[in-house]
């Protein structure tokens, strides 16, 4: 959600008398997710449809598992846009998440987003 906050300002305008940044994004364990497994997330089924259900669940099914505000990496565009001066993501290896918080900071550094970036 934090990072989503952060990029609506670039995206939709910025509200006047206002910057359109926010100064630092804090993430932490971030629940991100996407159709496709990602490095050693489990690929088999049960797994799966403990997450899966629950992005429709949030989104009413409105946006599907790739959709940018649960998949950010599936745009560097969307990355690109990222409206803060110092990022930081925590997770832990036993995150159920961890191959996309992973991702999410990859993704922030190819895109040529210019910022802190922290990753613990």
């Amino acid at each position: 959600m934090a990072h989503n906050v952060a990029i609506r300002p670039r995206k939709e305008g910025s509200i006047e008398g206002y910057d359109d940044m926010v100064s630092d994004v804090i993430l932490l364990y971030p629940y991100f997710w996407g159709k496709e497994p990602l490095g050693v997330e489990p690929t088999d089924l049960g797994y799966r449809t403990m997450f899966d259900p629950t992005w429709e669940f949030i989104c009413g099914g409105k946006f599907g598992l790739d959709h940018p505000y649960v998949n950010p990496m599936a745009s560097s565009e969307e990355l690109r846009q990222l409206g803060s001066r110092r990022v930081l993501v925590t997770t832990t290896d036993q995150c159920w998440f961890v191959e996309r918080a992973r991702a999410y900071i990859e993704g922030i550094k190819k895109c040529d987003w210019e910022g802190e970036l922290e990753f613990y």
